[in-house]
This record gives structure tokens, C-alpha cells and sequence, in this order.
């Protein structure tokens, strides 16, 4: 069975040129060890698969009643393209996790996210989605192990045991016939983002949970008022702050939060409703595959941060993207301004991609530069 592998990266490869190789596996050991697991299983029942980053168990359980509950909407585009690949009907149901599902759920399989406070947040909310005769179980790699995995399992849902490793990876097996008492809430955490002098909140799967990031703070105090300007994007969001920036300092701009995280675009939202209320007019959000959609000339500005990583994997492929789709939208004139850790060297790339490159901003680790599309 073919799996297709998305990020900002390899869903635009298409499009745009490599500089380096970037095709990550699309499917870990947890994986295997999953469907090793669920294939002893006479039936599944009405099945819940969550956090499944490129769809090889959505794929793989094509057969089976499926919803897919997801924070990416590279991991829903990763779904559609897989099910194409391999001529599969698309008869899954994708939930958003800014929404929860319906009804309740015979088998969840859970694929362990990175932040432990998502996958609190998961938990909480799938008590409400389980029976007492459920099966949940969750797969991580063991090099990413920790102790608290299987106490929030244990926490929420009741009796919980730990597998043997088996190619380096692990599985928790839940028991539901005790369930806890029902609970069902979504964390938000918030902090004060004093540059901005503004209250932001976040919910439980956005990056950078009590904290401003140090390259987005390195690249608001750079940041112009862009007057004139009319048109500008936050690409790759995250809960808002550089747009915020952008809107707090233009009364006459309009604001666009582009992520593919779902979360990151409702905190997004919510963060421009709490500290700029009269702005939200001259505010869009969009959850999405970054600027691949979008036409040429739409935009005035781009700002970005951009990740340097893509789950554990390091790189600058998704940086390398960002910066395409920043070119291909921007109108002549245009600028991206664009933050990064000193030893990426991102100077290079924008020099060869625009053309023109300067340094506008930095600090001991982090630099800003600034391109103009000619």
C-alpha cells in the first residue's frame, strides 16, 4: 500500500524545487505495532483514530467504519491524497480538533502526540466518547518514552498497562470498565506577551505554551508600521502574535492568519477578539496548506517564523516552501520578512530566491531579513 508523506515540504514538492532530500517514511514502528495489535481483533466496531500524522492507519483500516480526529490540515490533505493513491472511496469522517466527534467509539487508537498537554487535552475529552466496554490504545516510539504517558491513560480513562518495546516502540493498552467520572474541556493556557503588551491565550496543541518564542520576539521588535501597505499575511501563525503586531501598528491593514494547525488558527482568532476587538474586521483566518492556494500579487506583506522541524525530524525543507509560496503570492514590490536561528543561513536561500536579501533585525541567535519581490 502506497502512503504519501505531507508538510509544508512534501505536499509542495510538486510545485517547487528540492535542495535537499525530504521524503520522510509517512509511517514509524508505533504504526506496524498498531496494526499488528488490531489485526488479532475479530471487530473494531465504530473506530477513533487519533493524531494519525500521514494516514498510514487511516489507510491501512480503510475497510473499518473510520473517523479521523486531526489538529493538521496537512495530515487531512495526507488522508485524500493516500486514499487516491490507492483508489480507496473516501468513506472516513474527518473531525477538526476544534470540534469533538459524535457519538461513541467501540476502538480509539491513539498515535501519542509530542505535547504532553495535547494529549491531556485528548484524553480529557474522550472520556465522553468511550463505553465501558472500549478499547483505547496508544502507540509512541520509545527513545520519546515518558512516564507521564501512561499516567494520563491511567488518570483518565481508568486502568492502563504498557506493552514490551517491539522496534523501538511501545503501546498503552486502556481498560474503560471503570471509567472516571466523565470530563470534558479543551486547556487553553495564556501569558503576557509584554512586547505586545497584550494577553495571549493558546490552546493545548499550539507551540510555545507560557511563552512568547524568542525568534517571533526578535521579529516583532523589527517590524515597521507597513503604512500604505493594505495586505498582509502571517504565515504560519501560530496563535497570532506577528499579525497582531502588524495590526496594532496599521489601523488601515488587513490581517491574514494562514497555519496548518487548526488550533493555532482558532487561537489565533480568539487572541485578535480579546486584545484587538476593533480589528477583527481587517482580520481573516484561514487553516491551510501555508500560501499554495493562493494567487499570485495577493499580497502587500508576508511575515514569517518559519519551524525548523517537522515532528522529530530537523531540517530547513519546510522553511525552504514557506519562502516559495511567500514569492509566488506576494505582488511585485512585496516584501517577506523572515525570522530564523543564525546557524540556517537562511540569507542564502532568500538571496537566491528573490534575488536581494538584508539583514533588518537580530540578536545573538536569531536574525531578520527582509526580501523584495522585483
Amino acid at each position: 500500500m502506497k502512503i504519501f508523506s505531507s508538510s509544508f515540504g512534501e505536499y509542495t514538492l510538486d510545485r517547487y524545487p528540492k535542495t535537499q532530500d525530504v521524503n520522510l517514511q509517512a509511517w514509524d514502528a508505533g504504526d506496524h505495532y498498531l496494526l499488528n495489535h488490531l489485526a488479532d481483533i475479530d471487530s473494531l466496531g465504530r473506530v477513533l483514530i487519533i493524531n494519525d500524522t500521514f494516514g498510514a492507519l487511516t489507510t491501512a483500516l480503510y475497510q473499518h467504519d473510520i473517523t479521523v480526529w486531526s489538529d493538521s490540515k496537512l495530515a487531512e490533505l495526507s488522508y485524500q491524497k493516500n486514499y487516491r493513491l490507492n483508489g480507496l472511496p473516501e468513506n472516513y469522517s474527518f473531525v477538526p480538533s476544534t470540534e469533538t466527534p459524535k457519538g461513541l467509539f467501540d476502538t480509539v487508537i491513539i498515535k501519542i502526540p509530542g505535547t504532553n498537554r495535547y494529549l491531556d487535552d485528548i484524553l480529557l475529552q474522550l472520556t465522553a466518547l468511550v463505553k465501558p466496554d472500549s478499547r483505547v490504545i496508544g502507540a509512541g516510539m520509545a527513545k520519546y518514552w515518558t512516564k507521564k504517558w501512561p499516567q494520563y491513560f491511567a488518570d483518565r480513562l481508568g486502568h492502563s498497562e504498557c506493552s514490551l518495546t517491539w522496534k523501538k516502540a511501545r503501546l498503552i493498552l486502556s481498560n474503560t470498565d471503570a471509567l472516571p467520572v466523565k470530563q470534558a474541556a479543551v486547556k487553553t493556557s495564556s501569558y503576557r506577551a509584554e512586547p505586545l503588551e497584550m494577553t495571549i491565550g493558546k490552546l493545548s496543541n499550539v507551540y510555545g505554551q507560557d511563552y512568547l518564542d524568542v525568534g517571533a520576539r526578535v521579529l516583532i521588535a523589527a517590524l515597521p508600521d507597513f503604512n500604505g501597505r493594505q495586505t498582509l499575511a502571517d504565515l504560519g501563525c501560530g496563535s497570532g502574535e506577528l499579525g497582531l503586531c502588524a495590526l496594532s501598528k496599521n489601523s488601515t491593514i488587513n490581517v491574514e492568519f494562514i497555519d496548518e494547525s487548526y488550533q493555532a488558527v482558532a487561537s489565533a482568532k480568539a487572541n485578535v477578539m480579546t486584545n484587538l476587538p476593533g480589528a477583527i474586521d481587517r482580520a481573516s483566518f484561514t487553516c491551510s496548506d501555508g500560501l499554495i492556494d493562493k494567487d499570485k500579487n495577493s499580497y502587500d506583506v508576508v511575515l514569517c517564523n518559519p519551524p525548523f522541524h517537522q515532528q522529530q525530524t530537523i531540517g530547513d525543507h519546510i522553511a525552504w516552501n514557506m519562502m516559495h509560496q511567500a514569492r509566488n503570492s506576494l505582488k511585485p514590490g512585496g516584501e517577506l520578512w523572515l525570522v530564523g536561528n543564525r546557524h540556517l543561513n537562511y540569507n542564502n536561500k532568500l538571496q537566491r530566491l528573490f534575488g536581494n536579501c538584508d539583514q533588518v533585525g537580530g540578536s545573538d541567535k536569531f536574525v531578520v531579513f527582509k526580501s523584495v519581490k522585483t
